[in-house]
């Protein structure tokens, strides 16, 4: 969270300075001409977002997450523009106790179990979106790109029953993964230069695995019979769901006079 932070401190910076050099200049309050071949924009938006866990990591993982984006973006043409991004979530935590009839992969060795897991996401992504004007200052847009998804997780364990031959293996990181983007959002120019826009998005975060190293075990089990072959491993599973978003924010253009 350190670095969107700083990004945002940077961006404010910058935007301060671009208000300033641009408050020498005559400007009209009317629909802006943003629609120039070649418009930077810098933004910043807030987001609430749903990634649950699947399969048997649904019950565990947390699924509601807040963050926040920042973007810097050019309209190319009349009806695009390209934007480069980092998203990140603040952290969420969620315990969970295994009651008698779960299991975990095959397991079924785990009530009473305790799981704590914290995570957070990390998201850089490339987006390309495409405007219709419909009304004085309104567009439409839709967006379509890619980007990279990395969840931070921490896991702690407690209360292992000493039969248990799989629970203790939980990976506790994730890896980076290519996600695919979708979106559809709405914007108004309330200057020539500021703007708002809110939008909804779908990512592909079903792709994202789950693993790495172990966690320590609590206390030492009596040595346990062999797992049995029916056991699904777990190291390296695509633990979530696809993601679904909501963002809304502000966007500044830059003054290149």
């Amino acid at each position: 969270m350190k670095f969107f932070l700083k990004s945002i401190l940077c961006c404010t910076i910058l935007l301060s300075v671009n208000k300033l050099a641009a408050a020498s200049i005559e400007e009209e309050h009317c629909c802006p001409d943003f629609c120039a071949e070649f418009s930077p924009y810098v933004g910043i938006e807030g987001k609430l977002q749903h990634t649950e866990g699947k399969r048997d990591w649904k019950p565990i993982l947390p699924k509601g997450y807040a963050g926040g984006t920042l973007y810097i973006g050019a309209k190319l043409f009349e009806v695009c523009s390209l934007e480069l991004g980092f998203s990140e979530t603040f952290r969420k935590e969620k315990k969970y106790t295994f009651k008698t009839n779960d299991s975990f992969f095959g397991d079924t060795q785990v009530a009473g179990a305790q799981t704590t897991i914290k995570n957070h996401f990390t998201n850089w992504h490339l987006d390309l979106n495409g405007y219709y004007p419909f009304a004085e200052c309104w567009e439409l847009f839709g967006s379509i790109g890619g980007g990279v998804v990395k969840p931070k997780l921490g896991i702690e364990l407690a209360n292992i029953p000493a039969t248990d031959t799989l629970l203790v293996q939980i990976p506790r990181n994730g890896k980076g993964r290519g996600v695919f983007r979708l979106g559809v959002g709405i914007q108004y120019m309330a200057t020539e230069s500021f703007g708002l826009r809110a939008l909804v998005r779908w990512e592909s975060t079903s792709r994202v695995k789950i693993y790495g190293p172990l966690p320590p075990i609590p206390a030492a089990p009596p040595a346990p019979p062999p797992p049995p072959t029916s056991f699904f491993p777990i190291t390296a599973q695509k633990g979530f769901s696809n993601t679904y978003s909501i963002s809304a924010g502000v966007f500044w253009k830059f003054s290149w006079i």
